[in-house]
């Protein structure tokens, strides 16, 4: 005889109702904003938000990241160990976690620019963040070109694997760093300057230092196309990068720095403590004695991070301004 379990019916048959009422009732799309959460539709309402989302982008600062590269891939310093590019043994890897980092910045900078276009207030009061949003892309860009030569360039979010950005070759680098110093030109007089920084702004992206990473980038490739025999209006970067040079000279914001206690260990000082928001500093990861987050300067002195080789040592000049 075929027996019948009454609980496993009564508890099948009052799914089939839930269910019912479930499919019939659900006439109202439903709202997935999140309550306890930050999400896309209720950040970017103000000034703020958009200086939370610029602040992401000094991460990019971290030694390992982006400039500090260029120098520790040539032979003037070495981290721990022996460098393989410098050393002329180095293997090209498939993957590398650097161009992975930057463009994962570079999609957080555009979805910050891309939101600032649709900003429905006022907005000079988000300039100085779109800005530094600028000189990130900026000094993004110029760490790719430096590492790798040409890159694909992207100056907004990709839609998704079908985007036809995705299908471009690499862009010649020449007309990467030509983005590079328009950016770095159009964020610069939204930037503040040094003396107008206070209290926890101090740190931040300024003028000058927009100005200076223009000199940089222009010096470097005109130089590099210079020596290598690419195509490429070497005079006009080089006067780019004396203009953009003498914008920071003339605003009058910087000066050496002096150790009053010993004035001839200025130079070692300026890296330590001592040193620390001087006039000097025209853009610095900052050391702060309670929170830590040690500067170039500590693996410099004591931590084995960027040591000098000697051929960087035979590069200064004596006291007598001659040459070793």
């Amino acid at each position: 005889m075929k027996k019948i379990n009454k609980n496993t019916a009564f508890f099948n048959g009052k799914c089939a109702v839930l269910l019912l009422a479930v499919l019939f009732s659900c006439t109202q799309d439903l709202d997935l904003v999140p309550r306890t959460t930050l999400s896309e539709d209720t950040f970017w309402k103000n000034a703020n938000d958009f200086k939370l989302a610029a602040n992401r982008y000094y991460v990019t600062l971290l030694p390992g990241h982006g400039l500090s590269d260029v120098d520790e891939n040539a032979d003037i310093v070495y981290g721990d160990g022996q460098n393989p590019l410098s050393a002329g043994i180095n293997v090209a890897e498939e993957n590398d976690g650097v161009w992975n980092s930057i463009y994962t910045e570079l999609r957080q900078i555009h979805t910050m620019l891309a939101r600032a276009e649709e900003y429905e207030g006022d907005r000079s009061e988000i300039a100085a963040s779109v800005a530094e949003g600028k000189f990130f892309r900026a000094f993004a860009y110029f760490s790719l070109v430096a590492r790798f030569g040409d890159v694909p360039y992207f100056d907004r979010v990709l839609t998704g694997l079908d985007d036809e950005l995705l299908t471009r070759p690499r862009t010649p680098r020449n007309e990467v760093i030509t983005n590079v110093l328009r950016d770095l030109e159009e964020a610069a007089p939204d930037l503040p300057l040094q003396s107008a920084l206070s209290g926890a702004d101090i740190g931040r992206v300024t003028r000058g230092a927009a100005y200076a990473l223009k000199a940089r980038v222009a010096l470097f490739e005109a130089t590099w196309a210079k020596y290598h025999g690419t195509p490429g209006n070497v005079n006009a970067l080089l006067d780019q990068s004396i203009a953009a040079a003498w914008e920071v000279i003339a605003s009058g914001e910087y000066e050496l720095f002096t150790y009053a206690d010993n004035p001839e260990d200025s130079y070692l000082q300026s890296y330590m403590l001592p040193g620390n928001d001087s006039k000097e500093q025209i853009l610095a990861r900052r050391y702060h004695p309670e929170i830590g987050g040690h500067a170039l300067g500590h693996w410099l002195c004591c931590g084995g991070f960027g040591d000098g080789t000697k051929k960087l040592a035979d590069m200064y000049a004596c006291t007598d301004g001659l040459p070793i």
